[in-house]
């Protein structure tokens, strides 16, 4: 078997474990009493930094979400604490030029931006990074198509 097609089929199965694992934490999620537990917790996440958006802006809402990282202990605290910034973010005043210099989602794959951001405020978390990465998500959303 050639290098090309032990490539693609190297990638095919990983397609399918990805898929796997997704269908797996779905299922985990929705079909399980911890899973579903922990989906009302994070949903109660979300809600708080929606709320939290509502007194704040967007700067406020990555203020909150690095200080709220330091006590994270555990995973679902972490994933928690994303689901917060995400819904502050969304409910938040706008900052000025919050987004100016933020790569788009696409742009992400090719730079380390939210771990540079972590280093220029001397975070270097992971609580730091995924609410860095929220703030990917955010402005990639909020961007308008590229025009033609």
């Amino acid at each position: 078997m050639g290098t090309p097609i032990k490539l693609i089929l190297i990638g095919v199965v990983g397609i399918f474990l990805v898929i796997g694992l997704l269908v797996g934490v779905l299922v985990f999620l929705k079909f399980t009493p911890q899973g579903r537990t922990m989906d009302k917790r994070l949903t109660a996440m979300e809600n708080e930094g929606t709320e939290f958006g509502k007194t704040t802006d967007q700067q406020g809402c990555v203020k909150e979400g690095l200080a709220r990282g330091k006590k994270i202990t555990d995973i679902t605290s972490q994933v928690g604490n994303r689901d917060f910034v995400k819904g502050c973010l969304r409910a938040s005043q706008a900052s000025p030029g919050f987004c100016d210099d933020v790569p788009s989602i696409v742009g992400k794959m090719f730079t380390d931006w939210e771990s540079k951001q972590c280093e220029k405020i001397r975070s270097p978390t992971v609580a730091c990074q995924d609410t860095m990465k929220e703030v990917i998500l955010f402005c990639g959303l909020k961007r308008p198509p590229p025009q033609r």
